[in-house]
């Protein structure tokens, strides 16, 4: 299912990496591709690597009309990519060891991130590197431990998308920017540039966090796409 992009909406497309068949998503590979999913040092990551790669060719392909074989990408210093034969339609990456997730965009830069809700964190830790002084202000304030644990999840991830739609380095985004909810959505701040903003949302997917920054302030519109089964079968329910 391909749906049509209305002003501020992002296509969101999560799938189980078992689902996928990683010798056929090798196949879809360039051979530099290959090669750069070779240097990965664990089997896993490698696999993981020619699926989503595999897996983006594939809902490109479909998107602008031309073969698999024929697209290729450049990135920015920080690993930031973009498609060649459309450079207009933005999109990012995100996975977790079980899952991924593949979000686009026509209206504007967009990053996406995902982590499990299982995962075990260190509050301790990771205050310090997600909020800013005066977001570790409010953090304080929260009565509970299952505030605060639902309060370093929602900012880790909404920052890490961030982090990725603005192609910058994780210390800036996660220190160069403050999170806050207005009227029900939120939105994030530059610290430099009050006036920049970015427009952000987060979902609950089975038992991950899904976030997504958009640079259009429209409130995102999130169209979630189930991929069920690769190549063998059609690629989208």
């Amino acid at each position: 299912m391909i749906s049509t992009n209305k002003q501020g909406s992002v296509e969101v497309y999560f799938s189980e990496f078992s689902k996928h068949d990683a010798l056929e998503s090798w196949l879809d590979l360039h051979s530099s591709e290959q090669m750069r999913a070779a240097r990965f040092t664990q089997e896993q990551d490698q696999m993981a690597f020619a699926i989503v790669r595999s897996v983006l060719k594939r809902i490109l392909s479909e998107k602008i009309g031309v073969s698999i074989q024929e697209i290729t990408f450049f990135q920015n210093r920080y690993g930031k990519l973009s498609c060649s034969q459309a450079p207009n339609l933005h999109f990012s990456i995100a996975h977790t060891e079980e899952v991924f997730v593949l979000a686009f965009s026509k209206d504007g830069q967009i990053g996406v991130d995902i982590e499990s809700m299982h995962r075990e964190i260190s509050v301790e830790k990771l205050e310090q590197l997600v909020f800013t002084k005066n977001e570790r202000a409010t953090f304080y304030a929260l009565r509970s431990t299952e505030e605060k644990q639902r309060k370093i999840r929602y900012t880790w991830t909404q920052k890490e998308a961030l982090t990725k739609c603005l192609g910058i380095t994780l210390q800036e985004g996660m220190q160069g920017y403050e999170v806050r909810e207005v009227d029900g959505r939120y939105l994030a701040s530059s610290i430099s540039d009050r006036s920049f903003l970015l427009s952000l949302k987060t979902i609950e997917i089975d038992s991950y966090l899904l976030s997504v920054c958009s640079t259009n302030m429209h409130e995102i519109d999130l169209q979630l796409n189930i991929i069920e089964v690769h190549h063998s079968t059609p690629l989208f329910v």
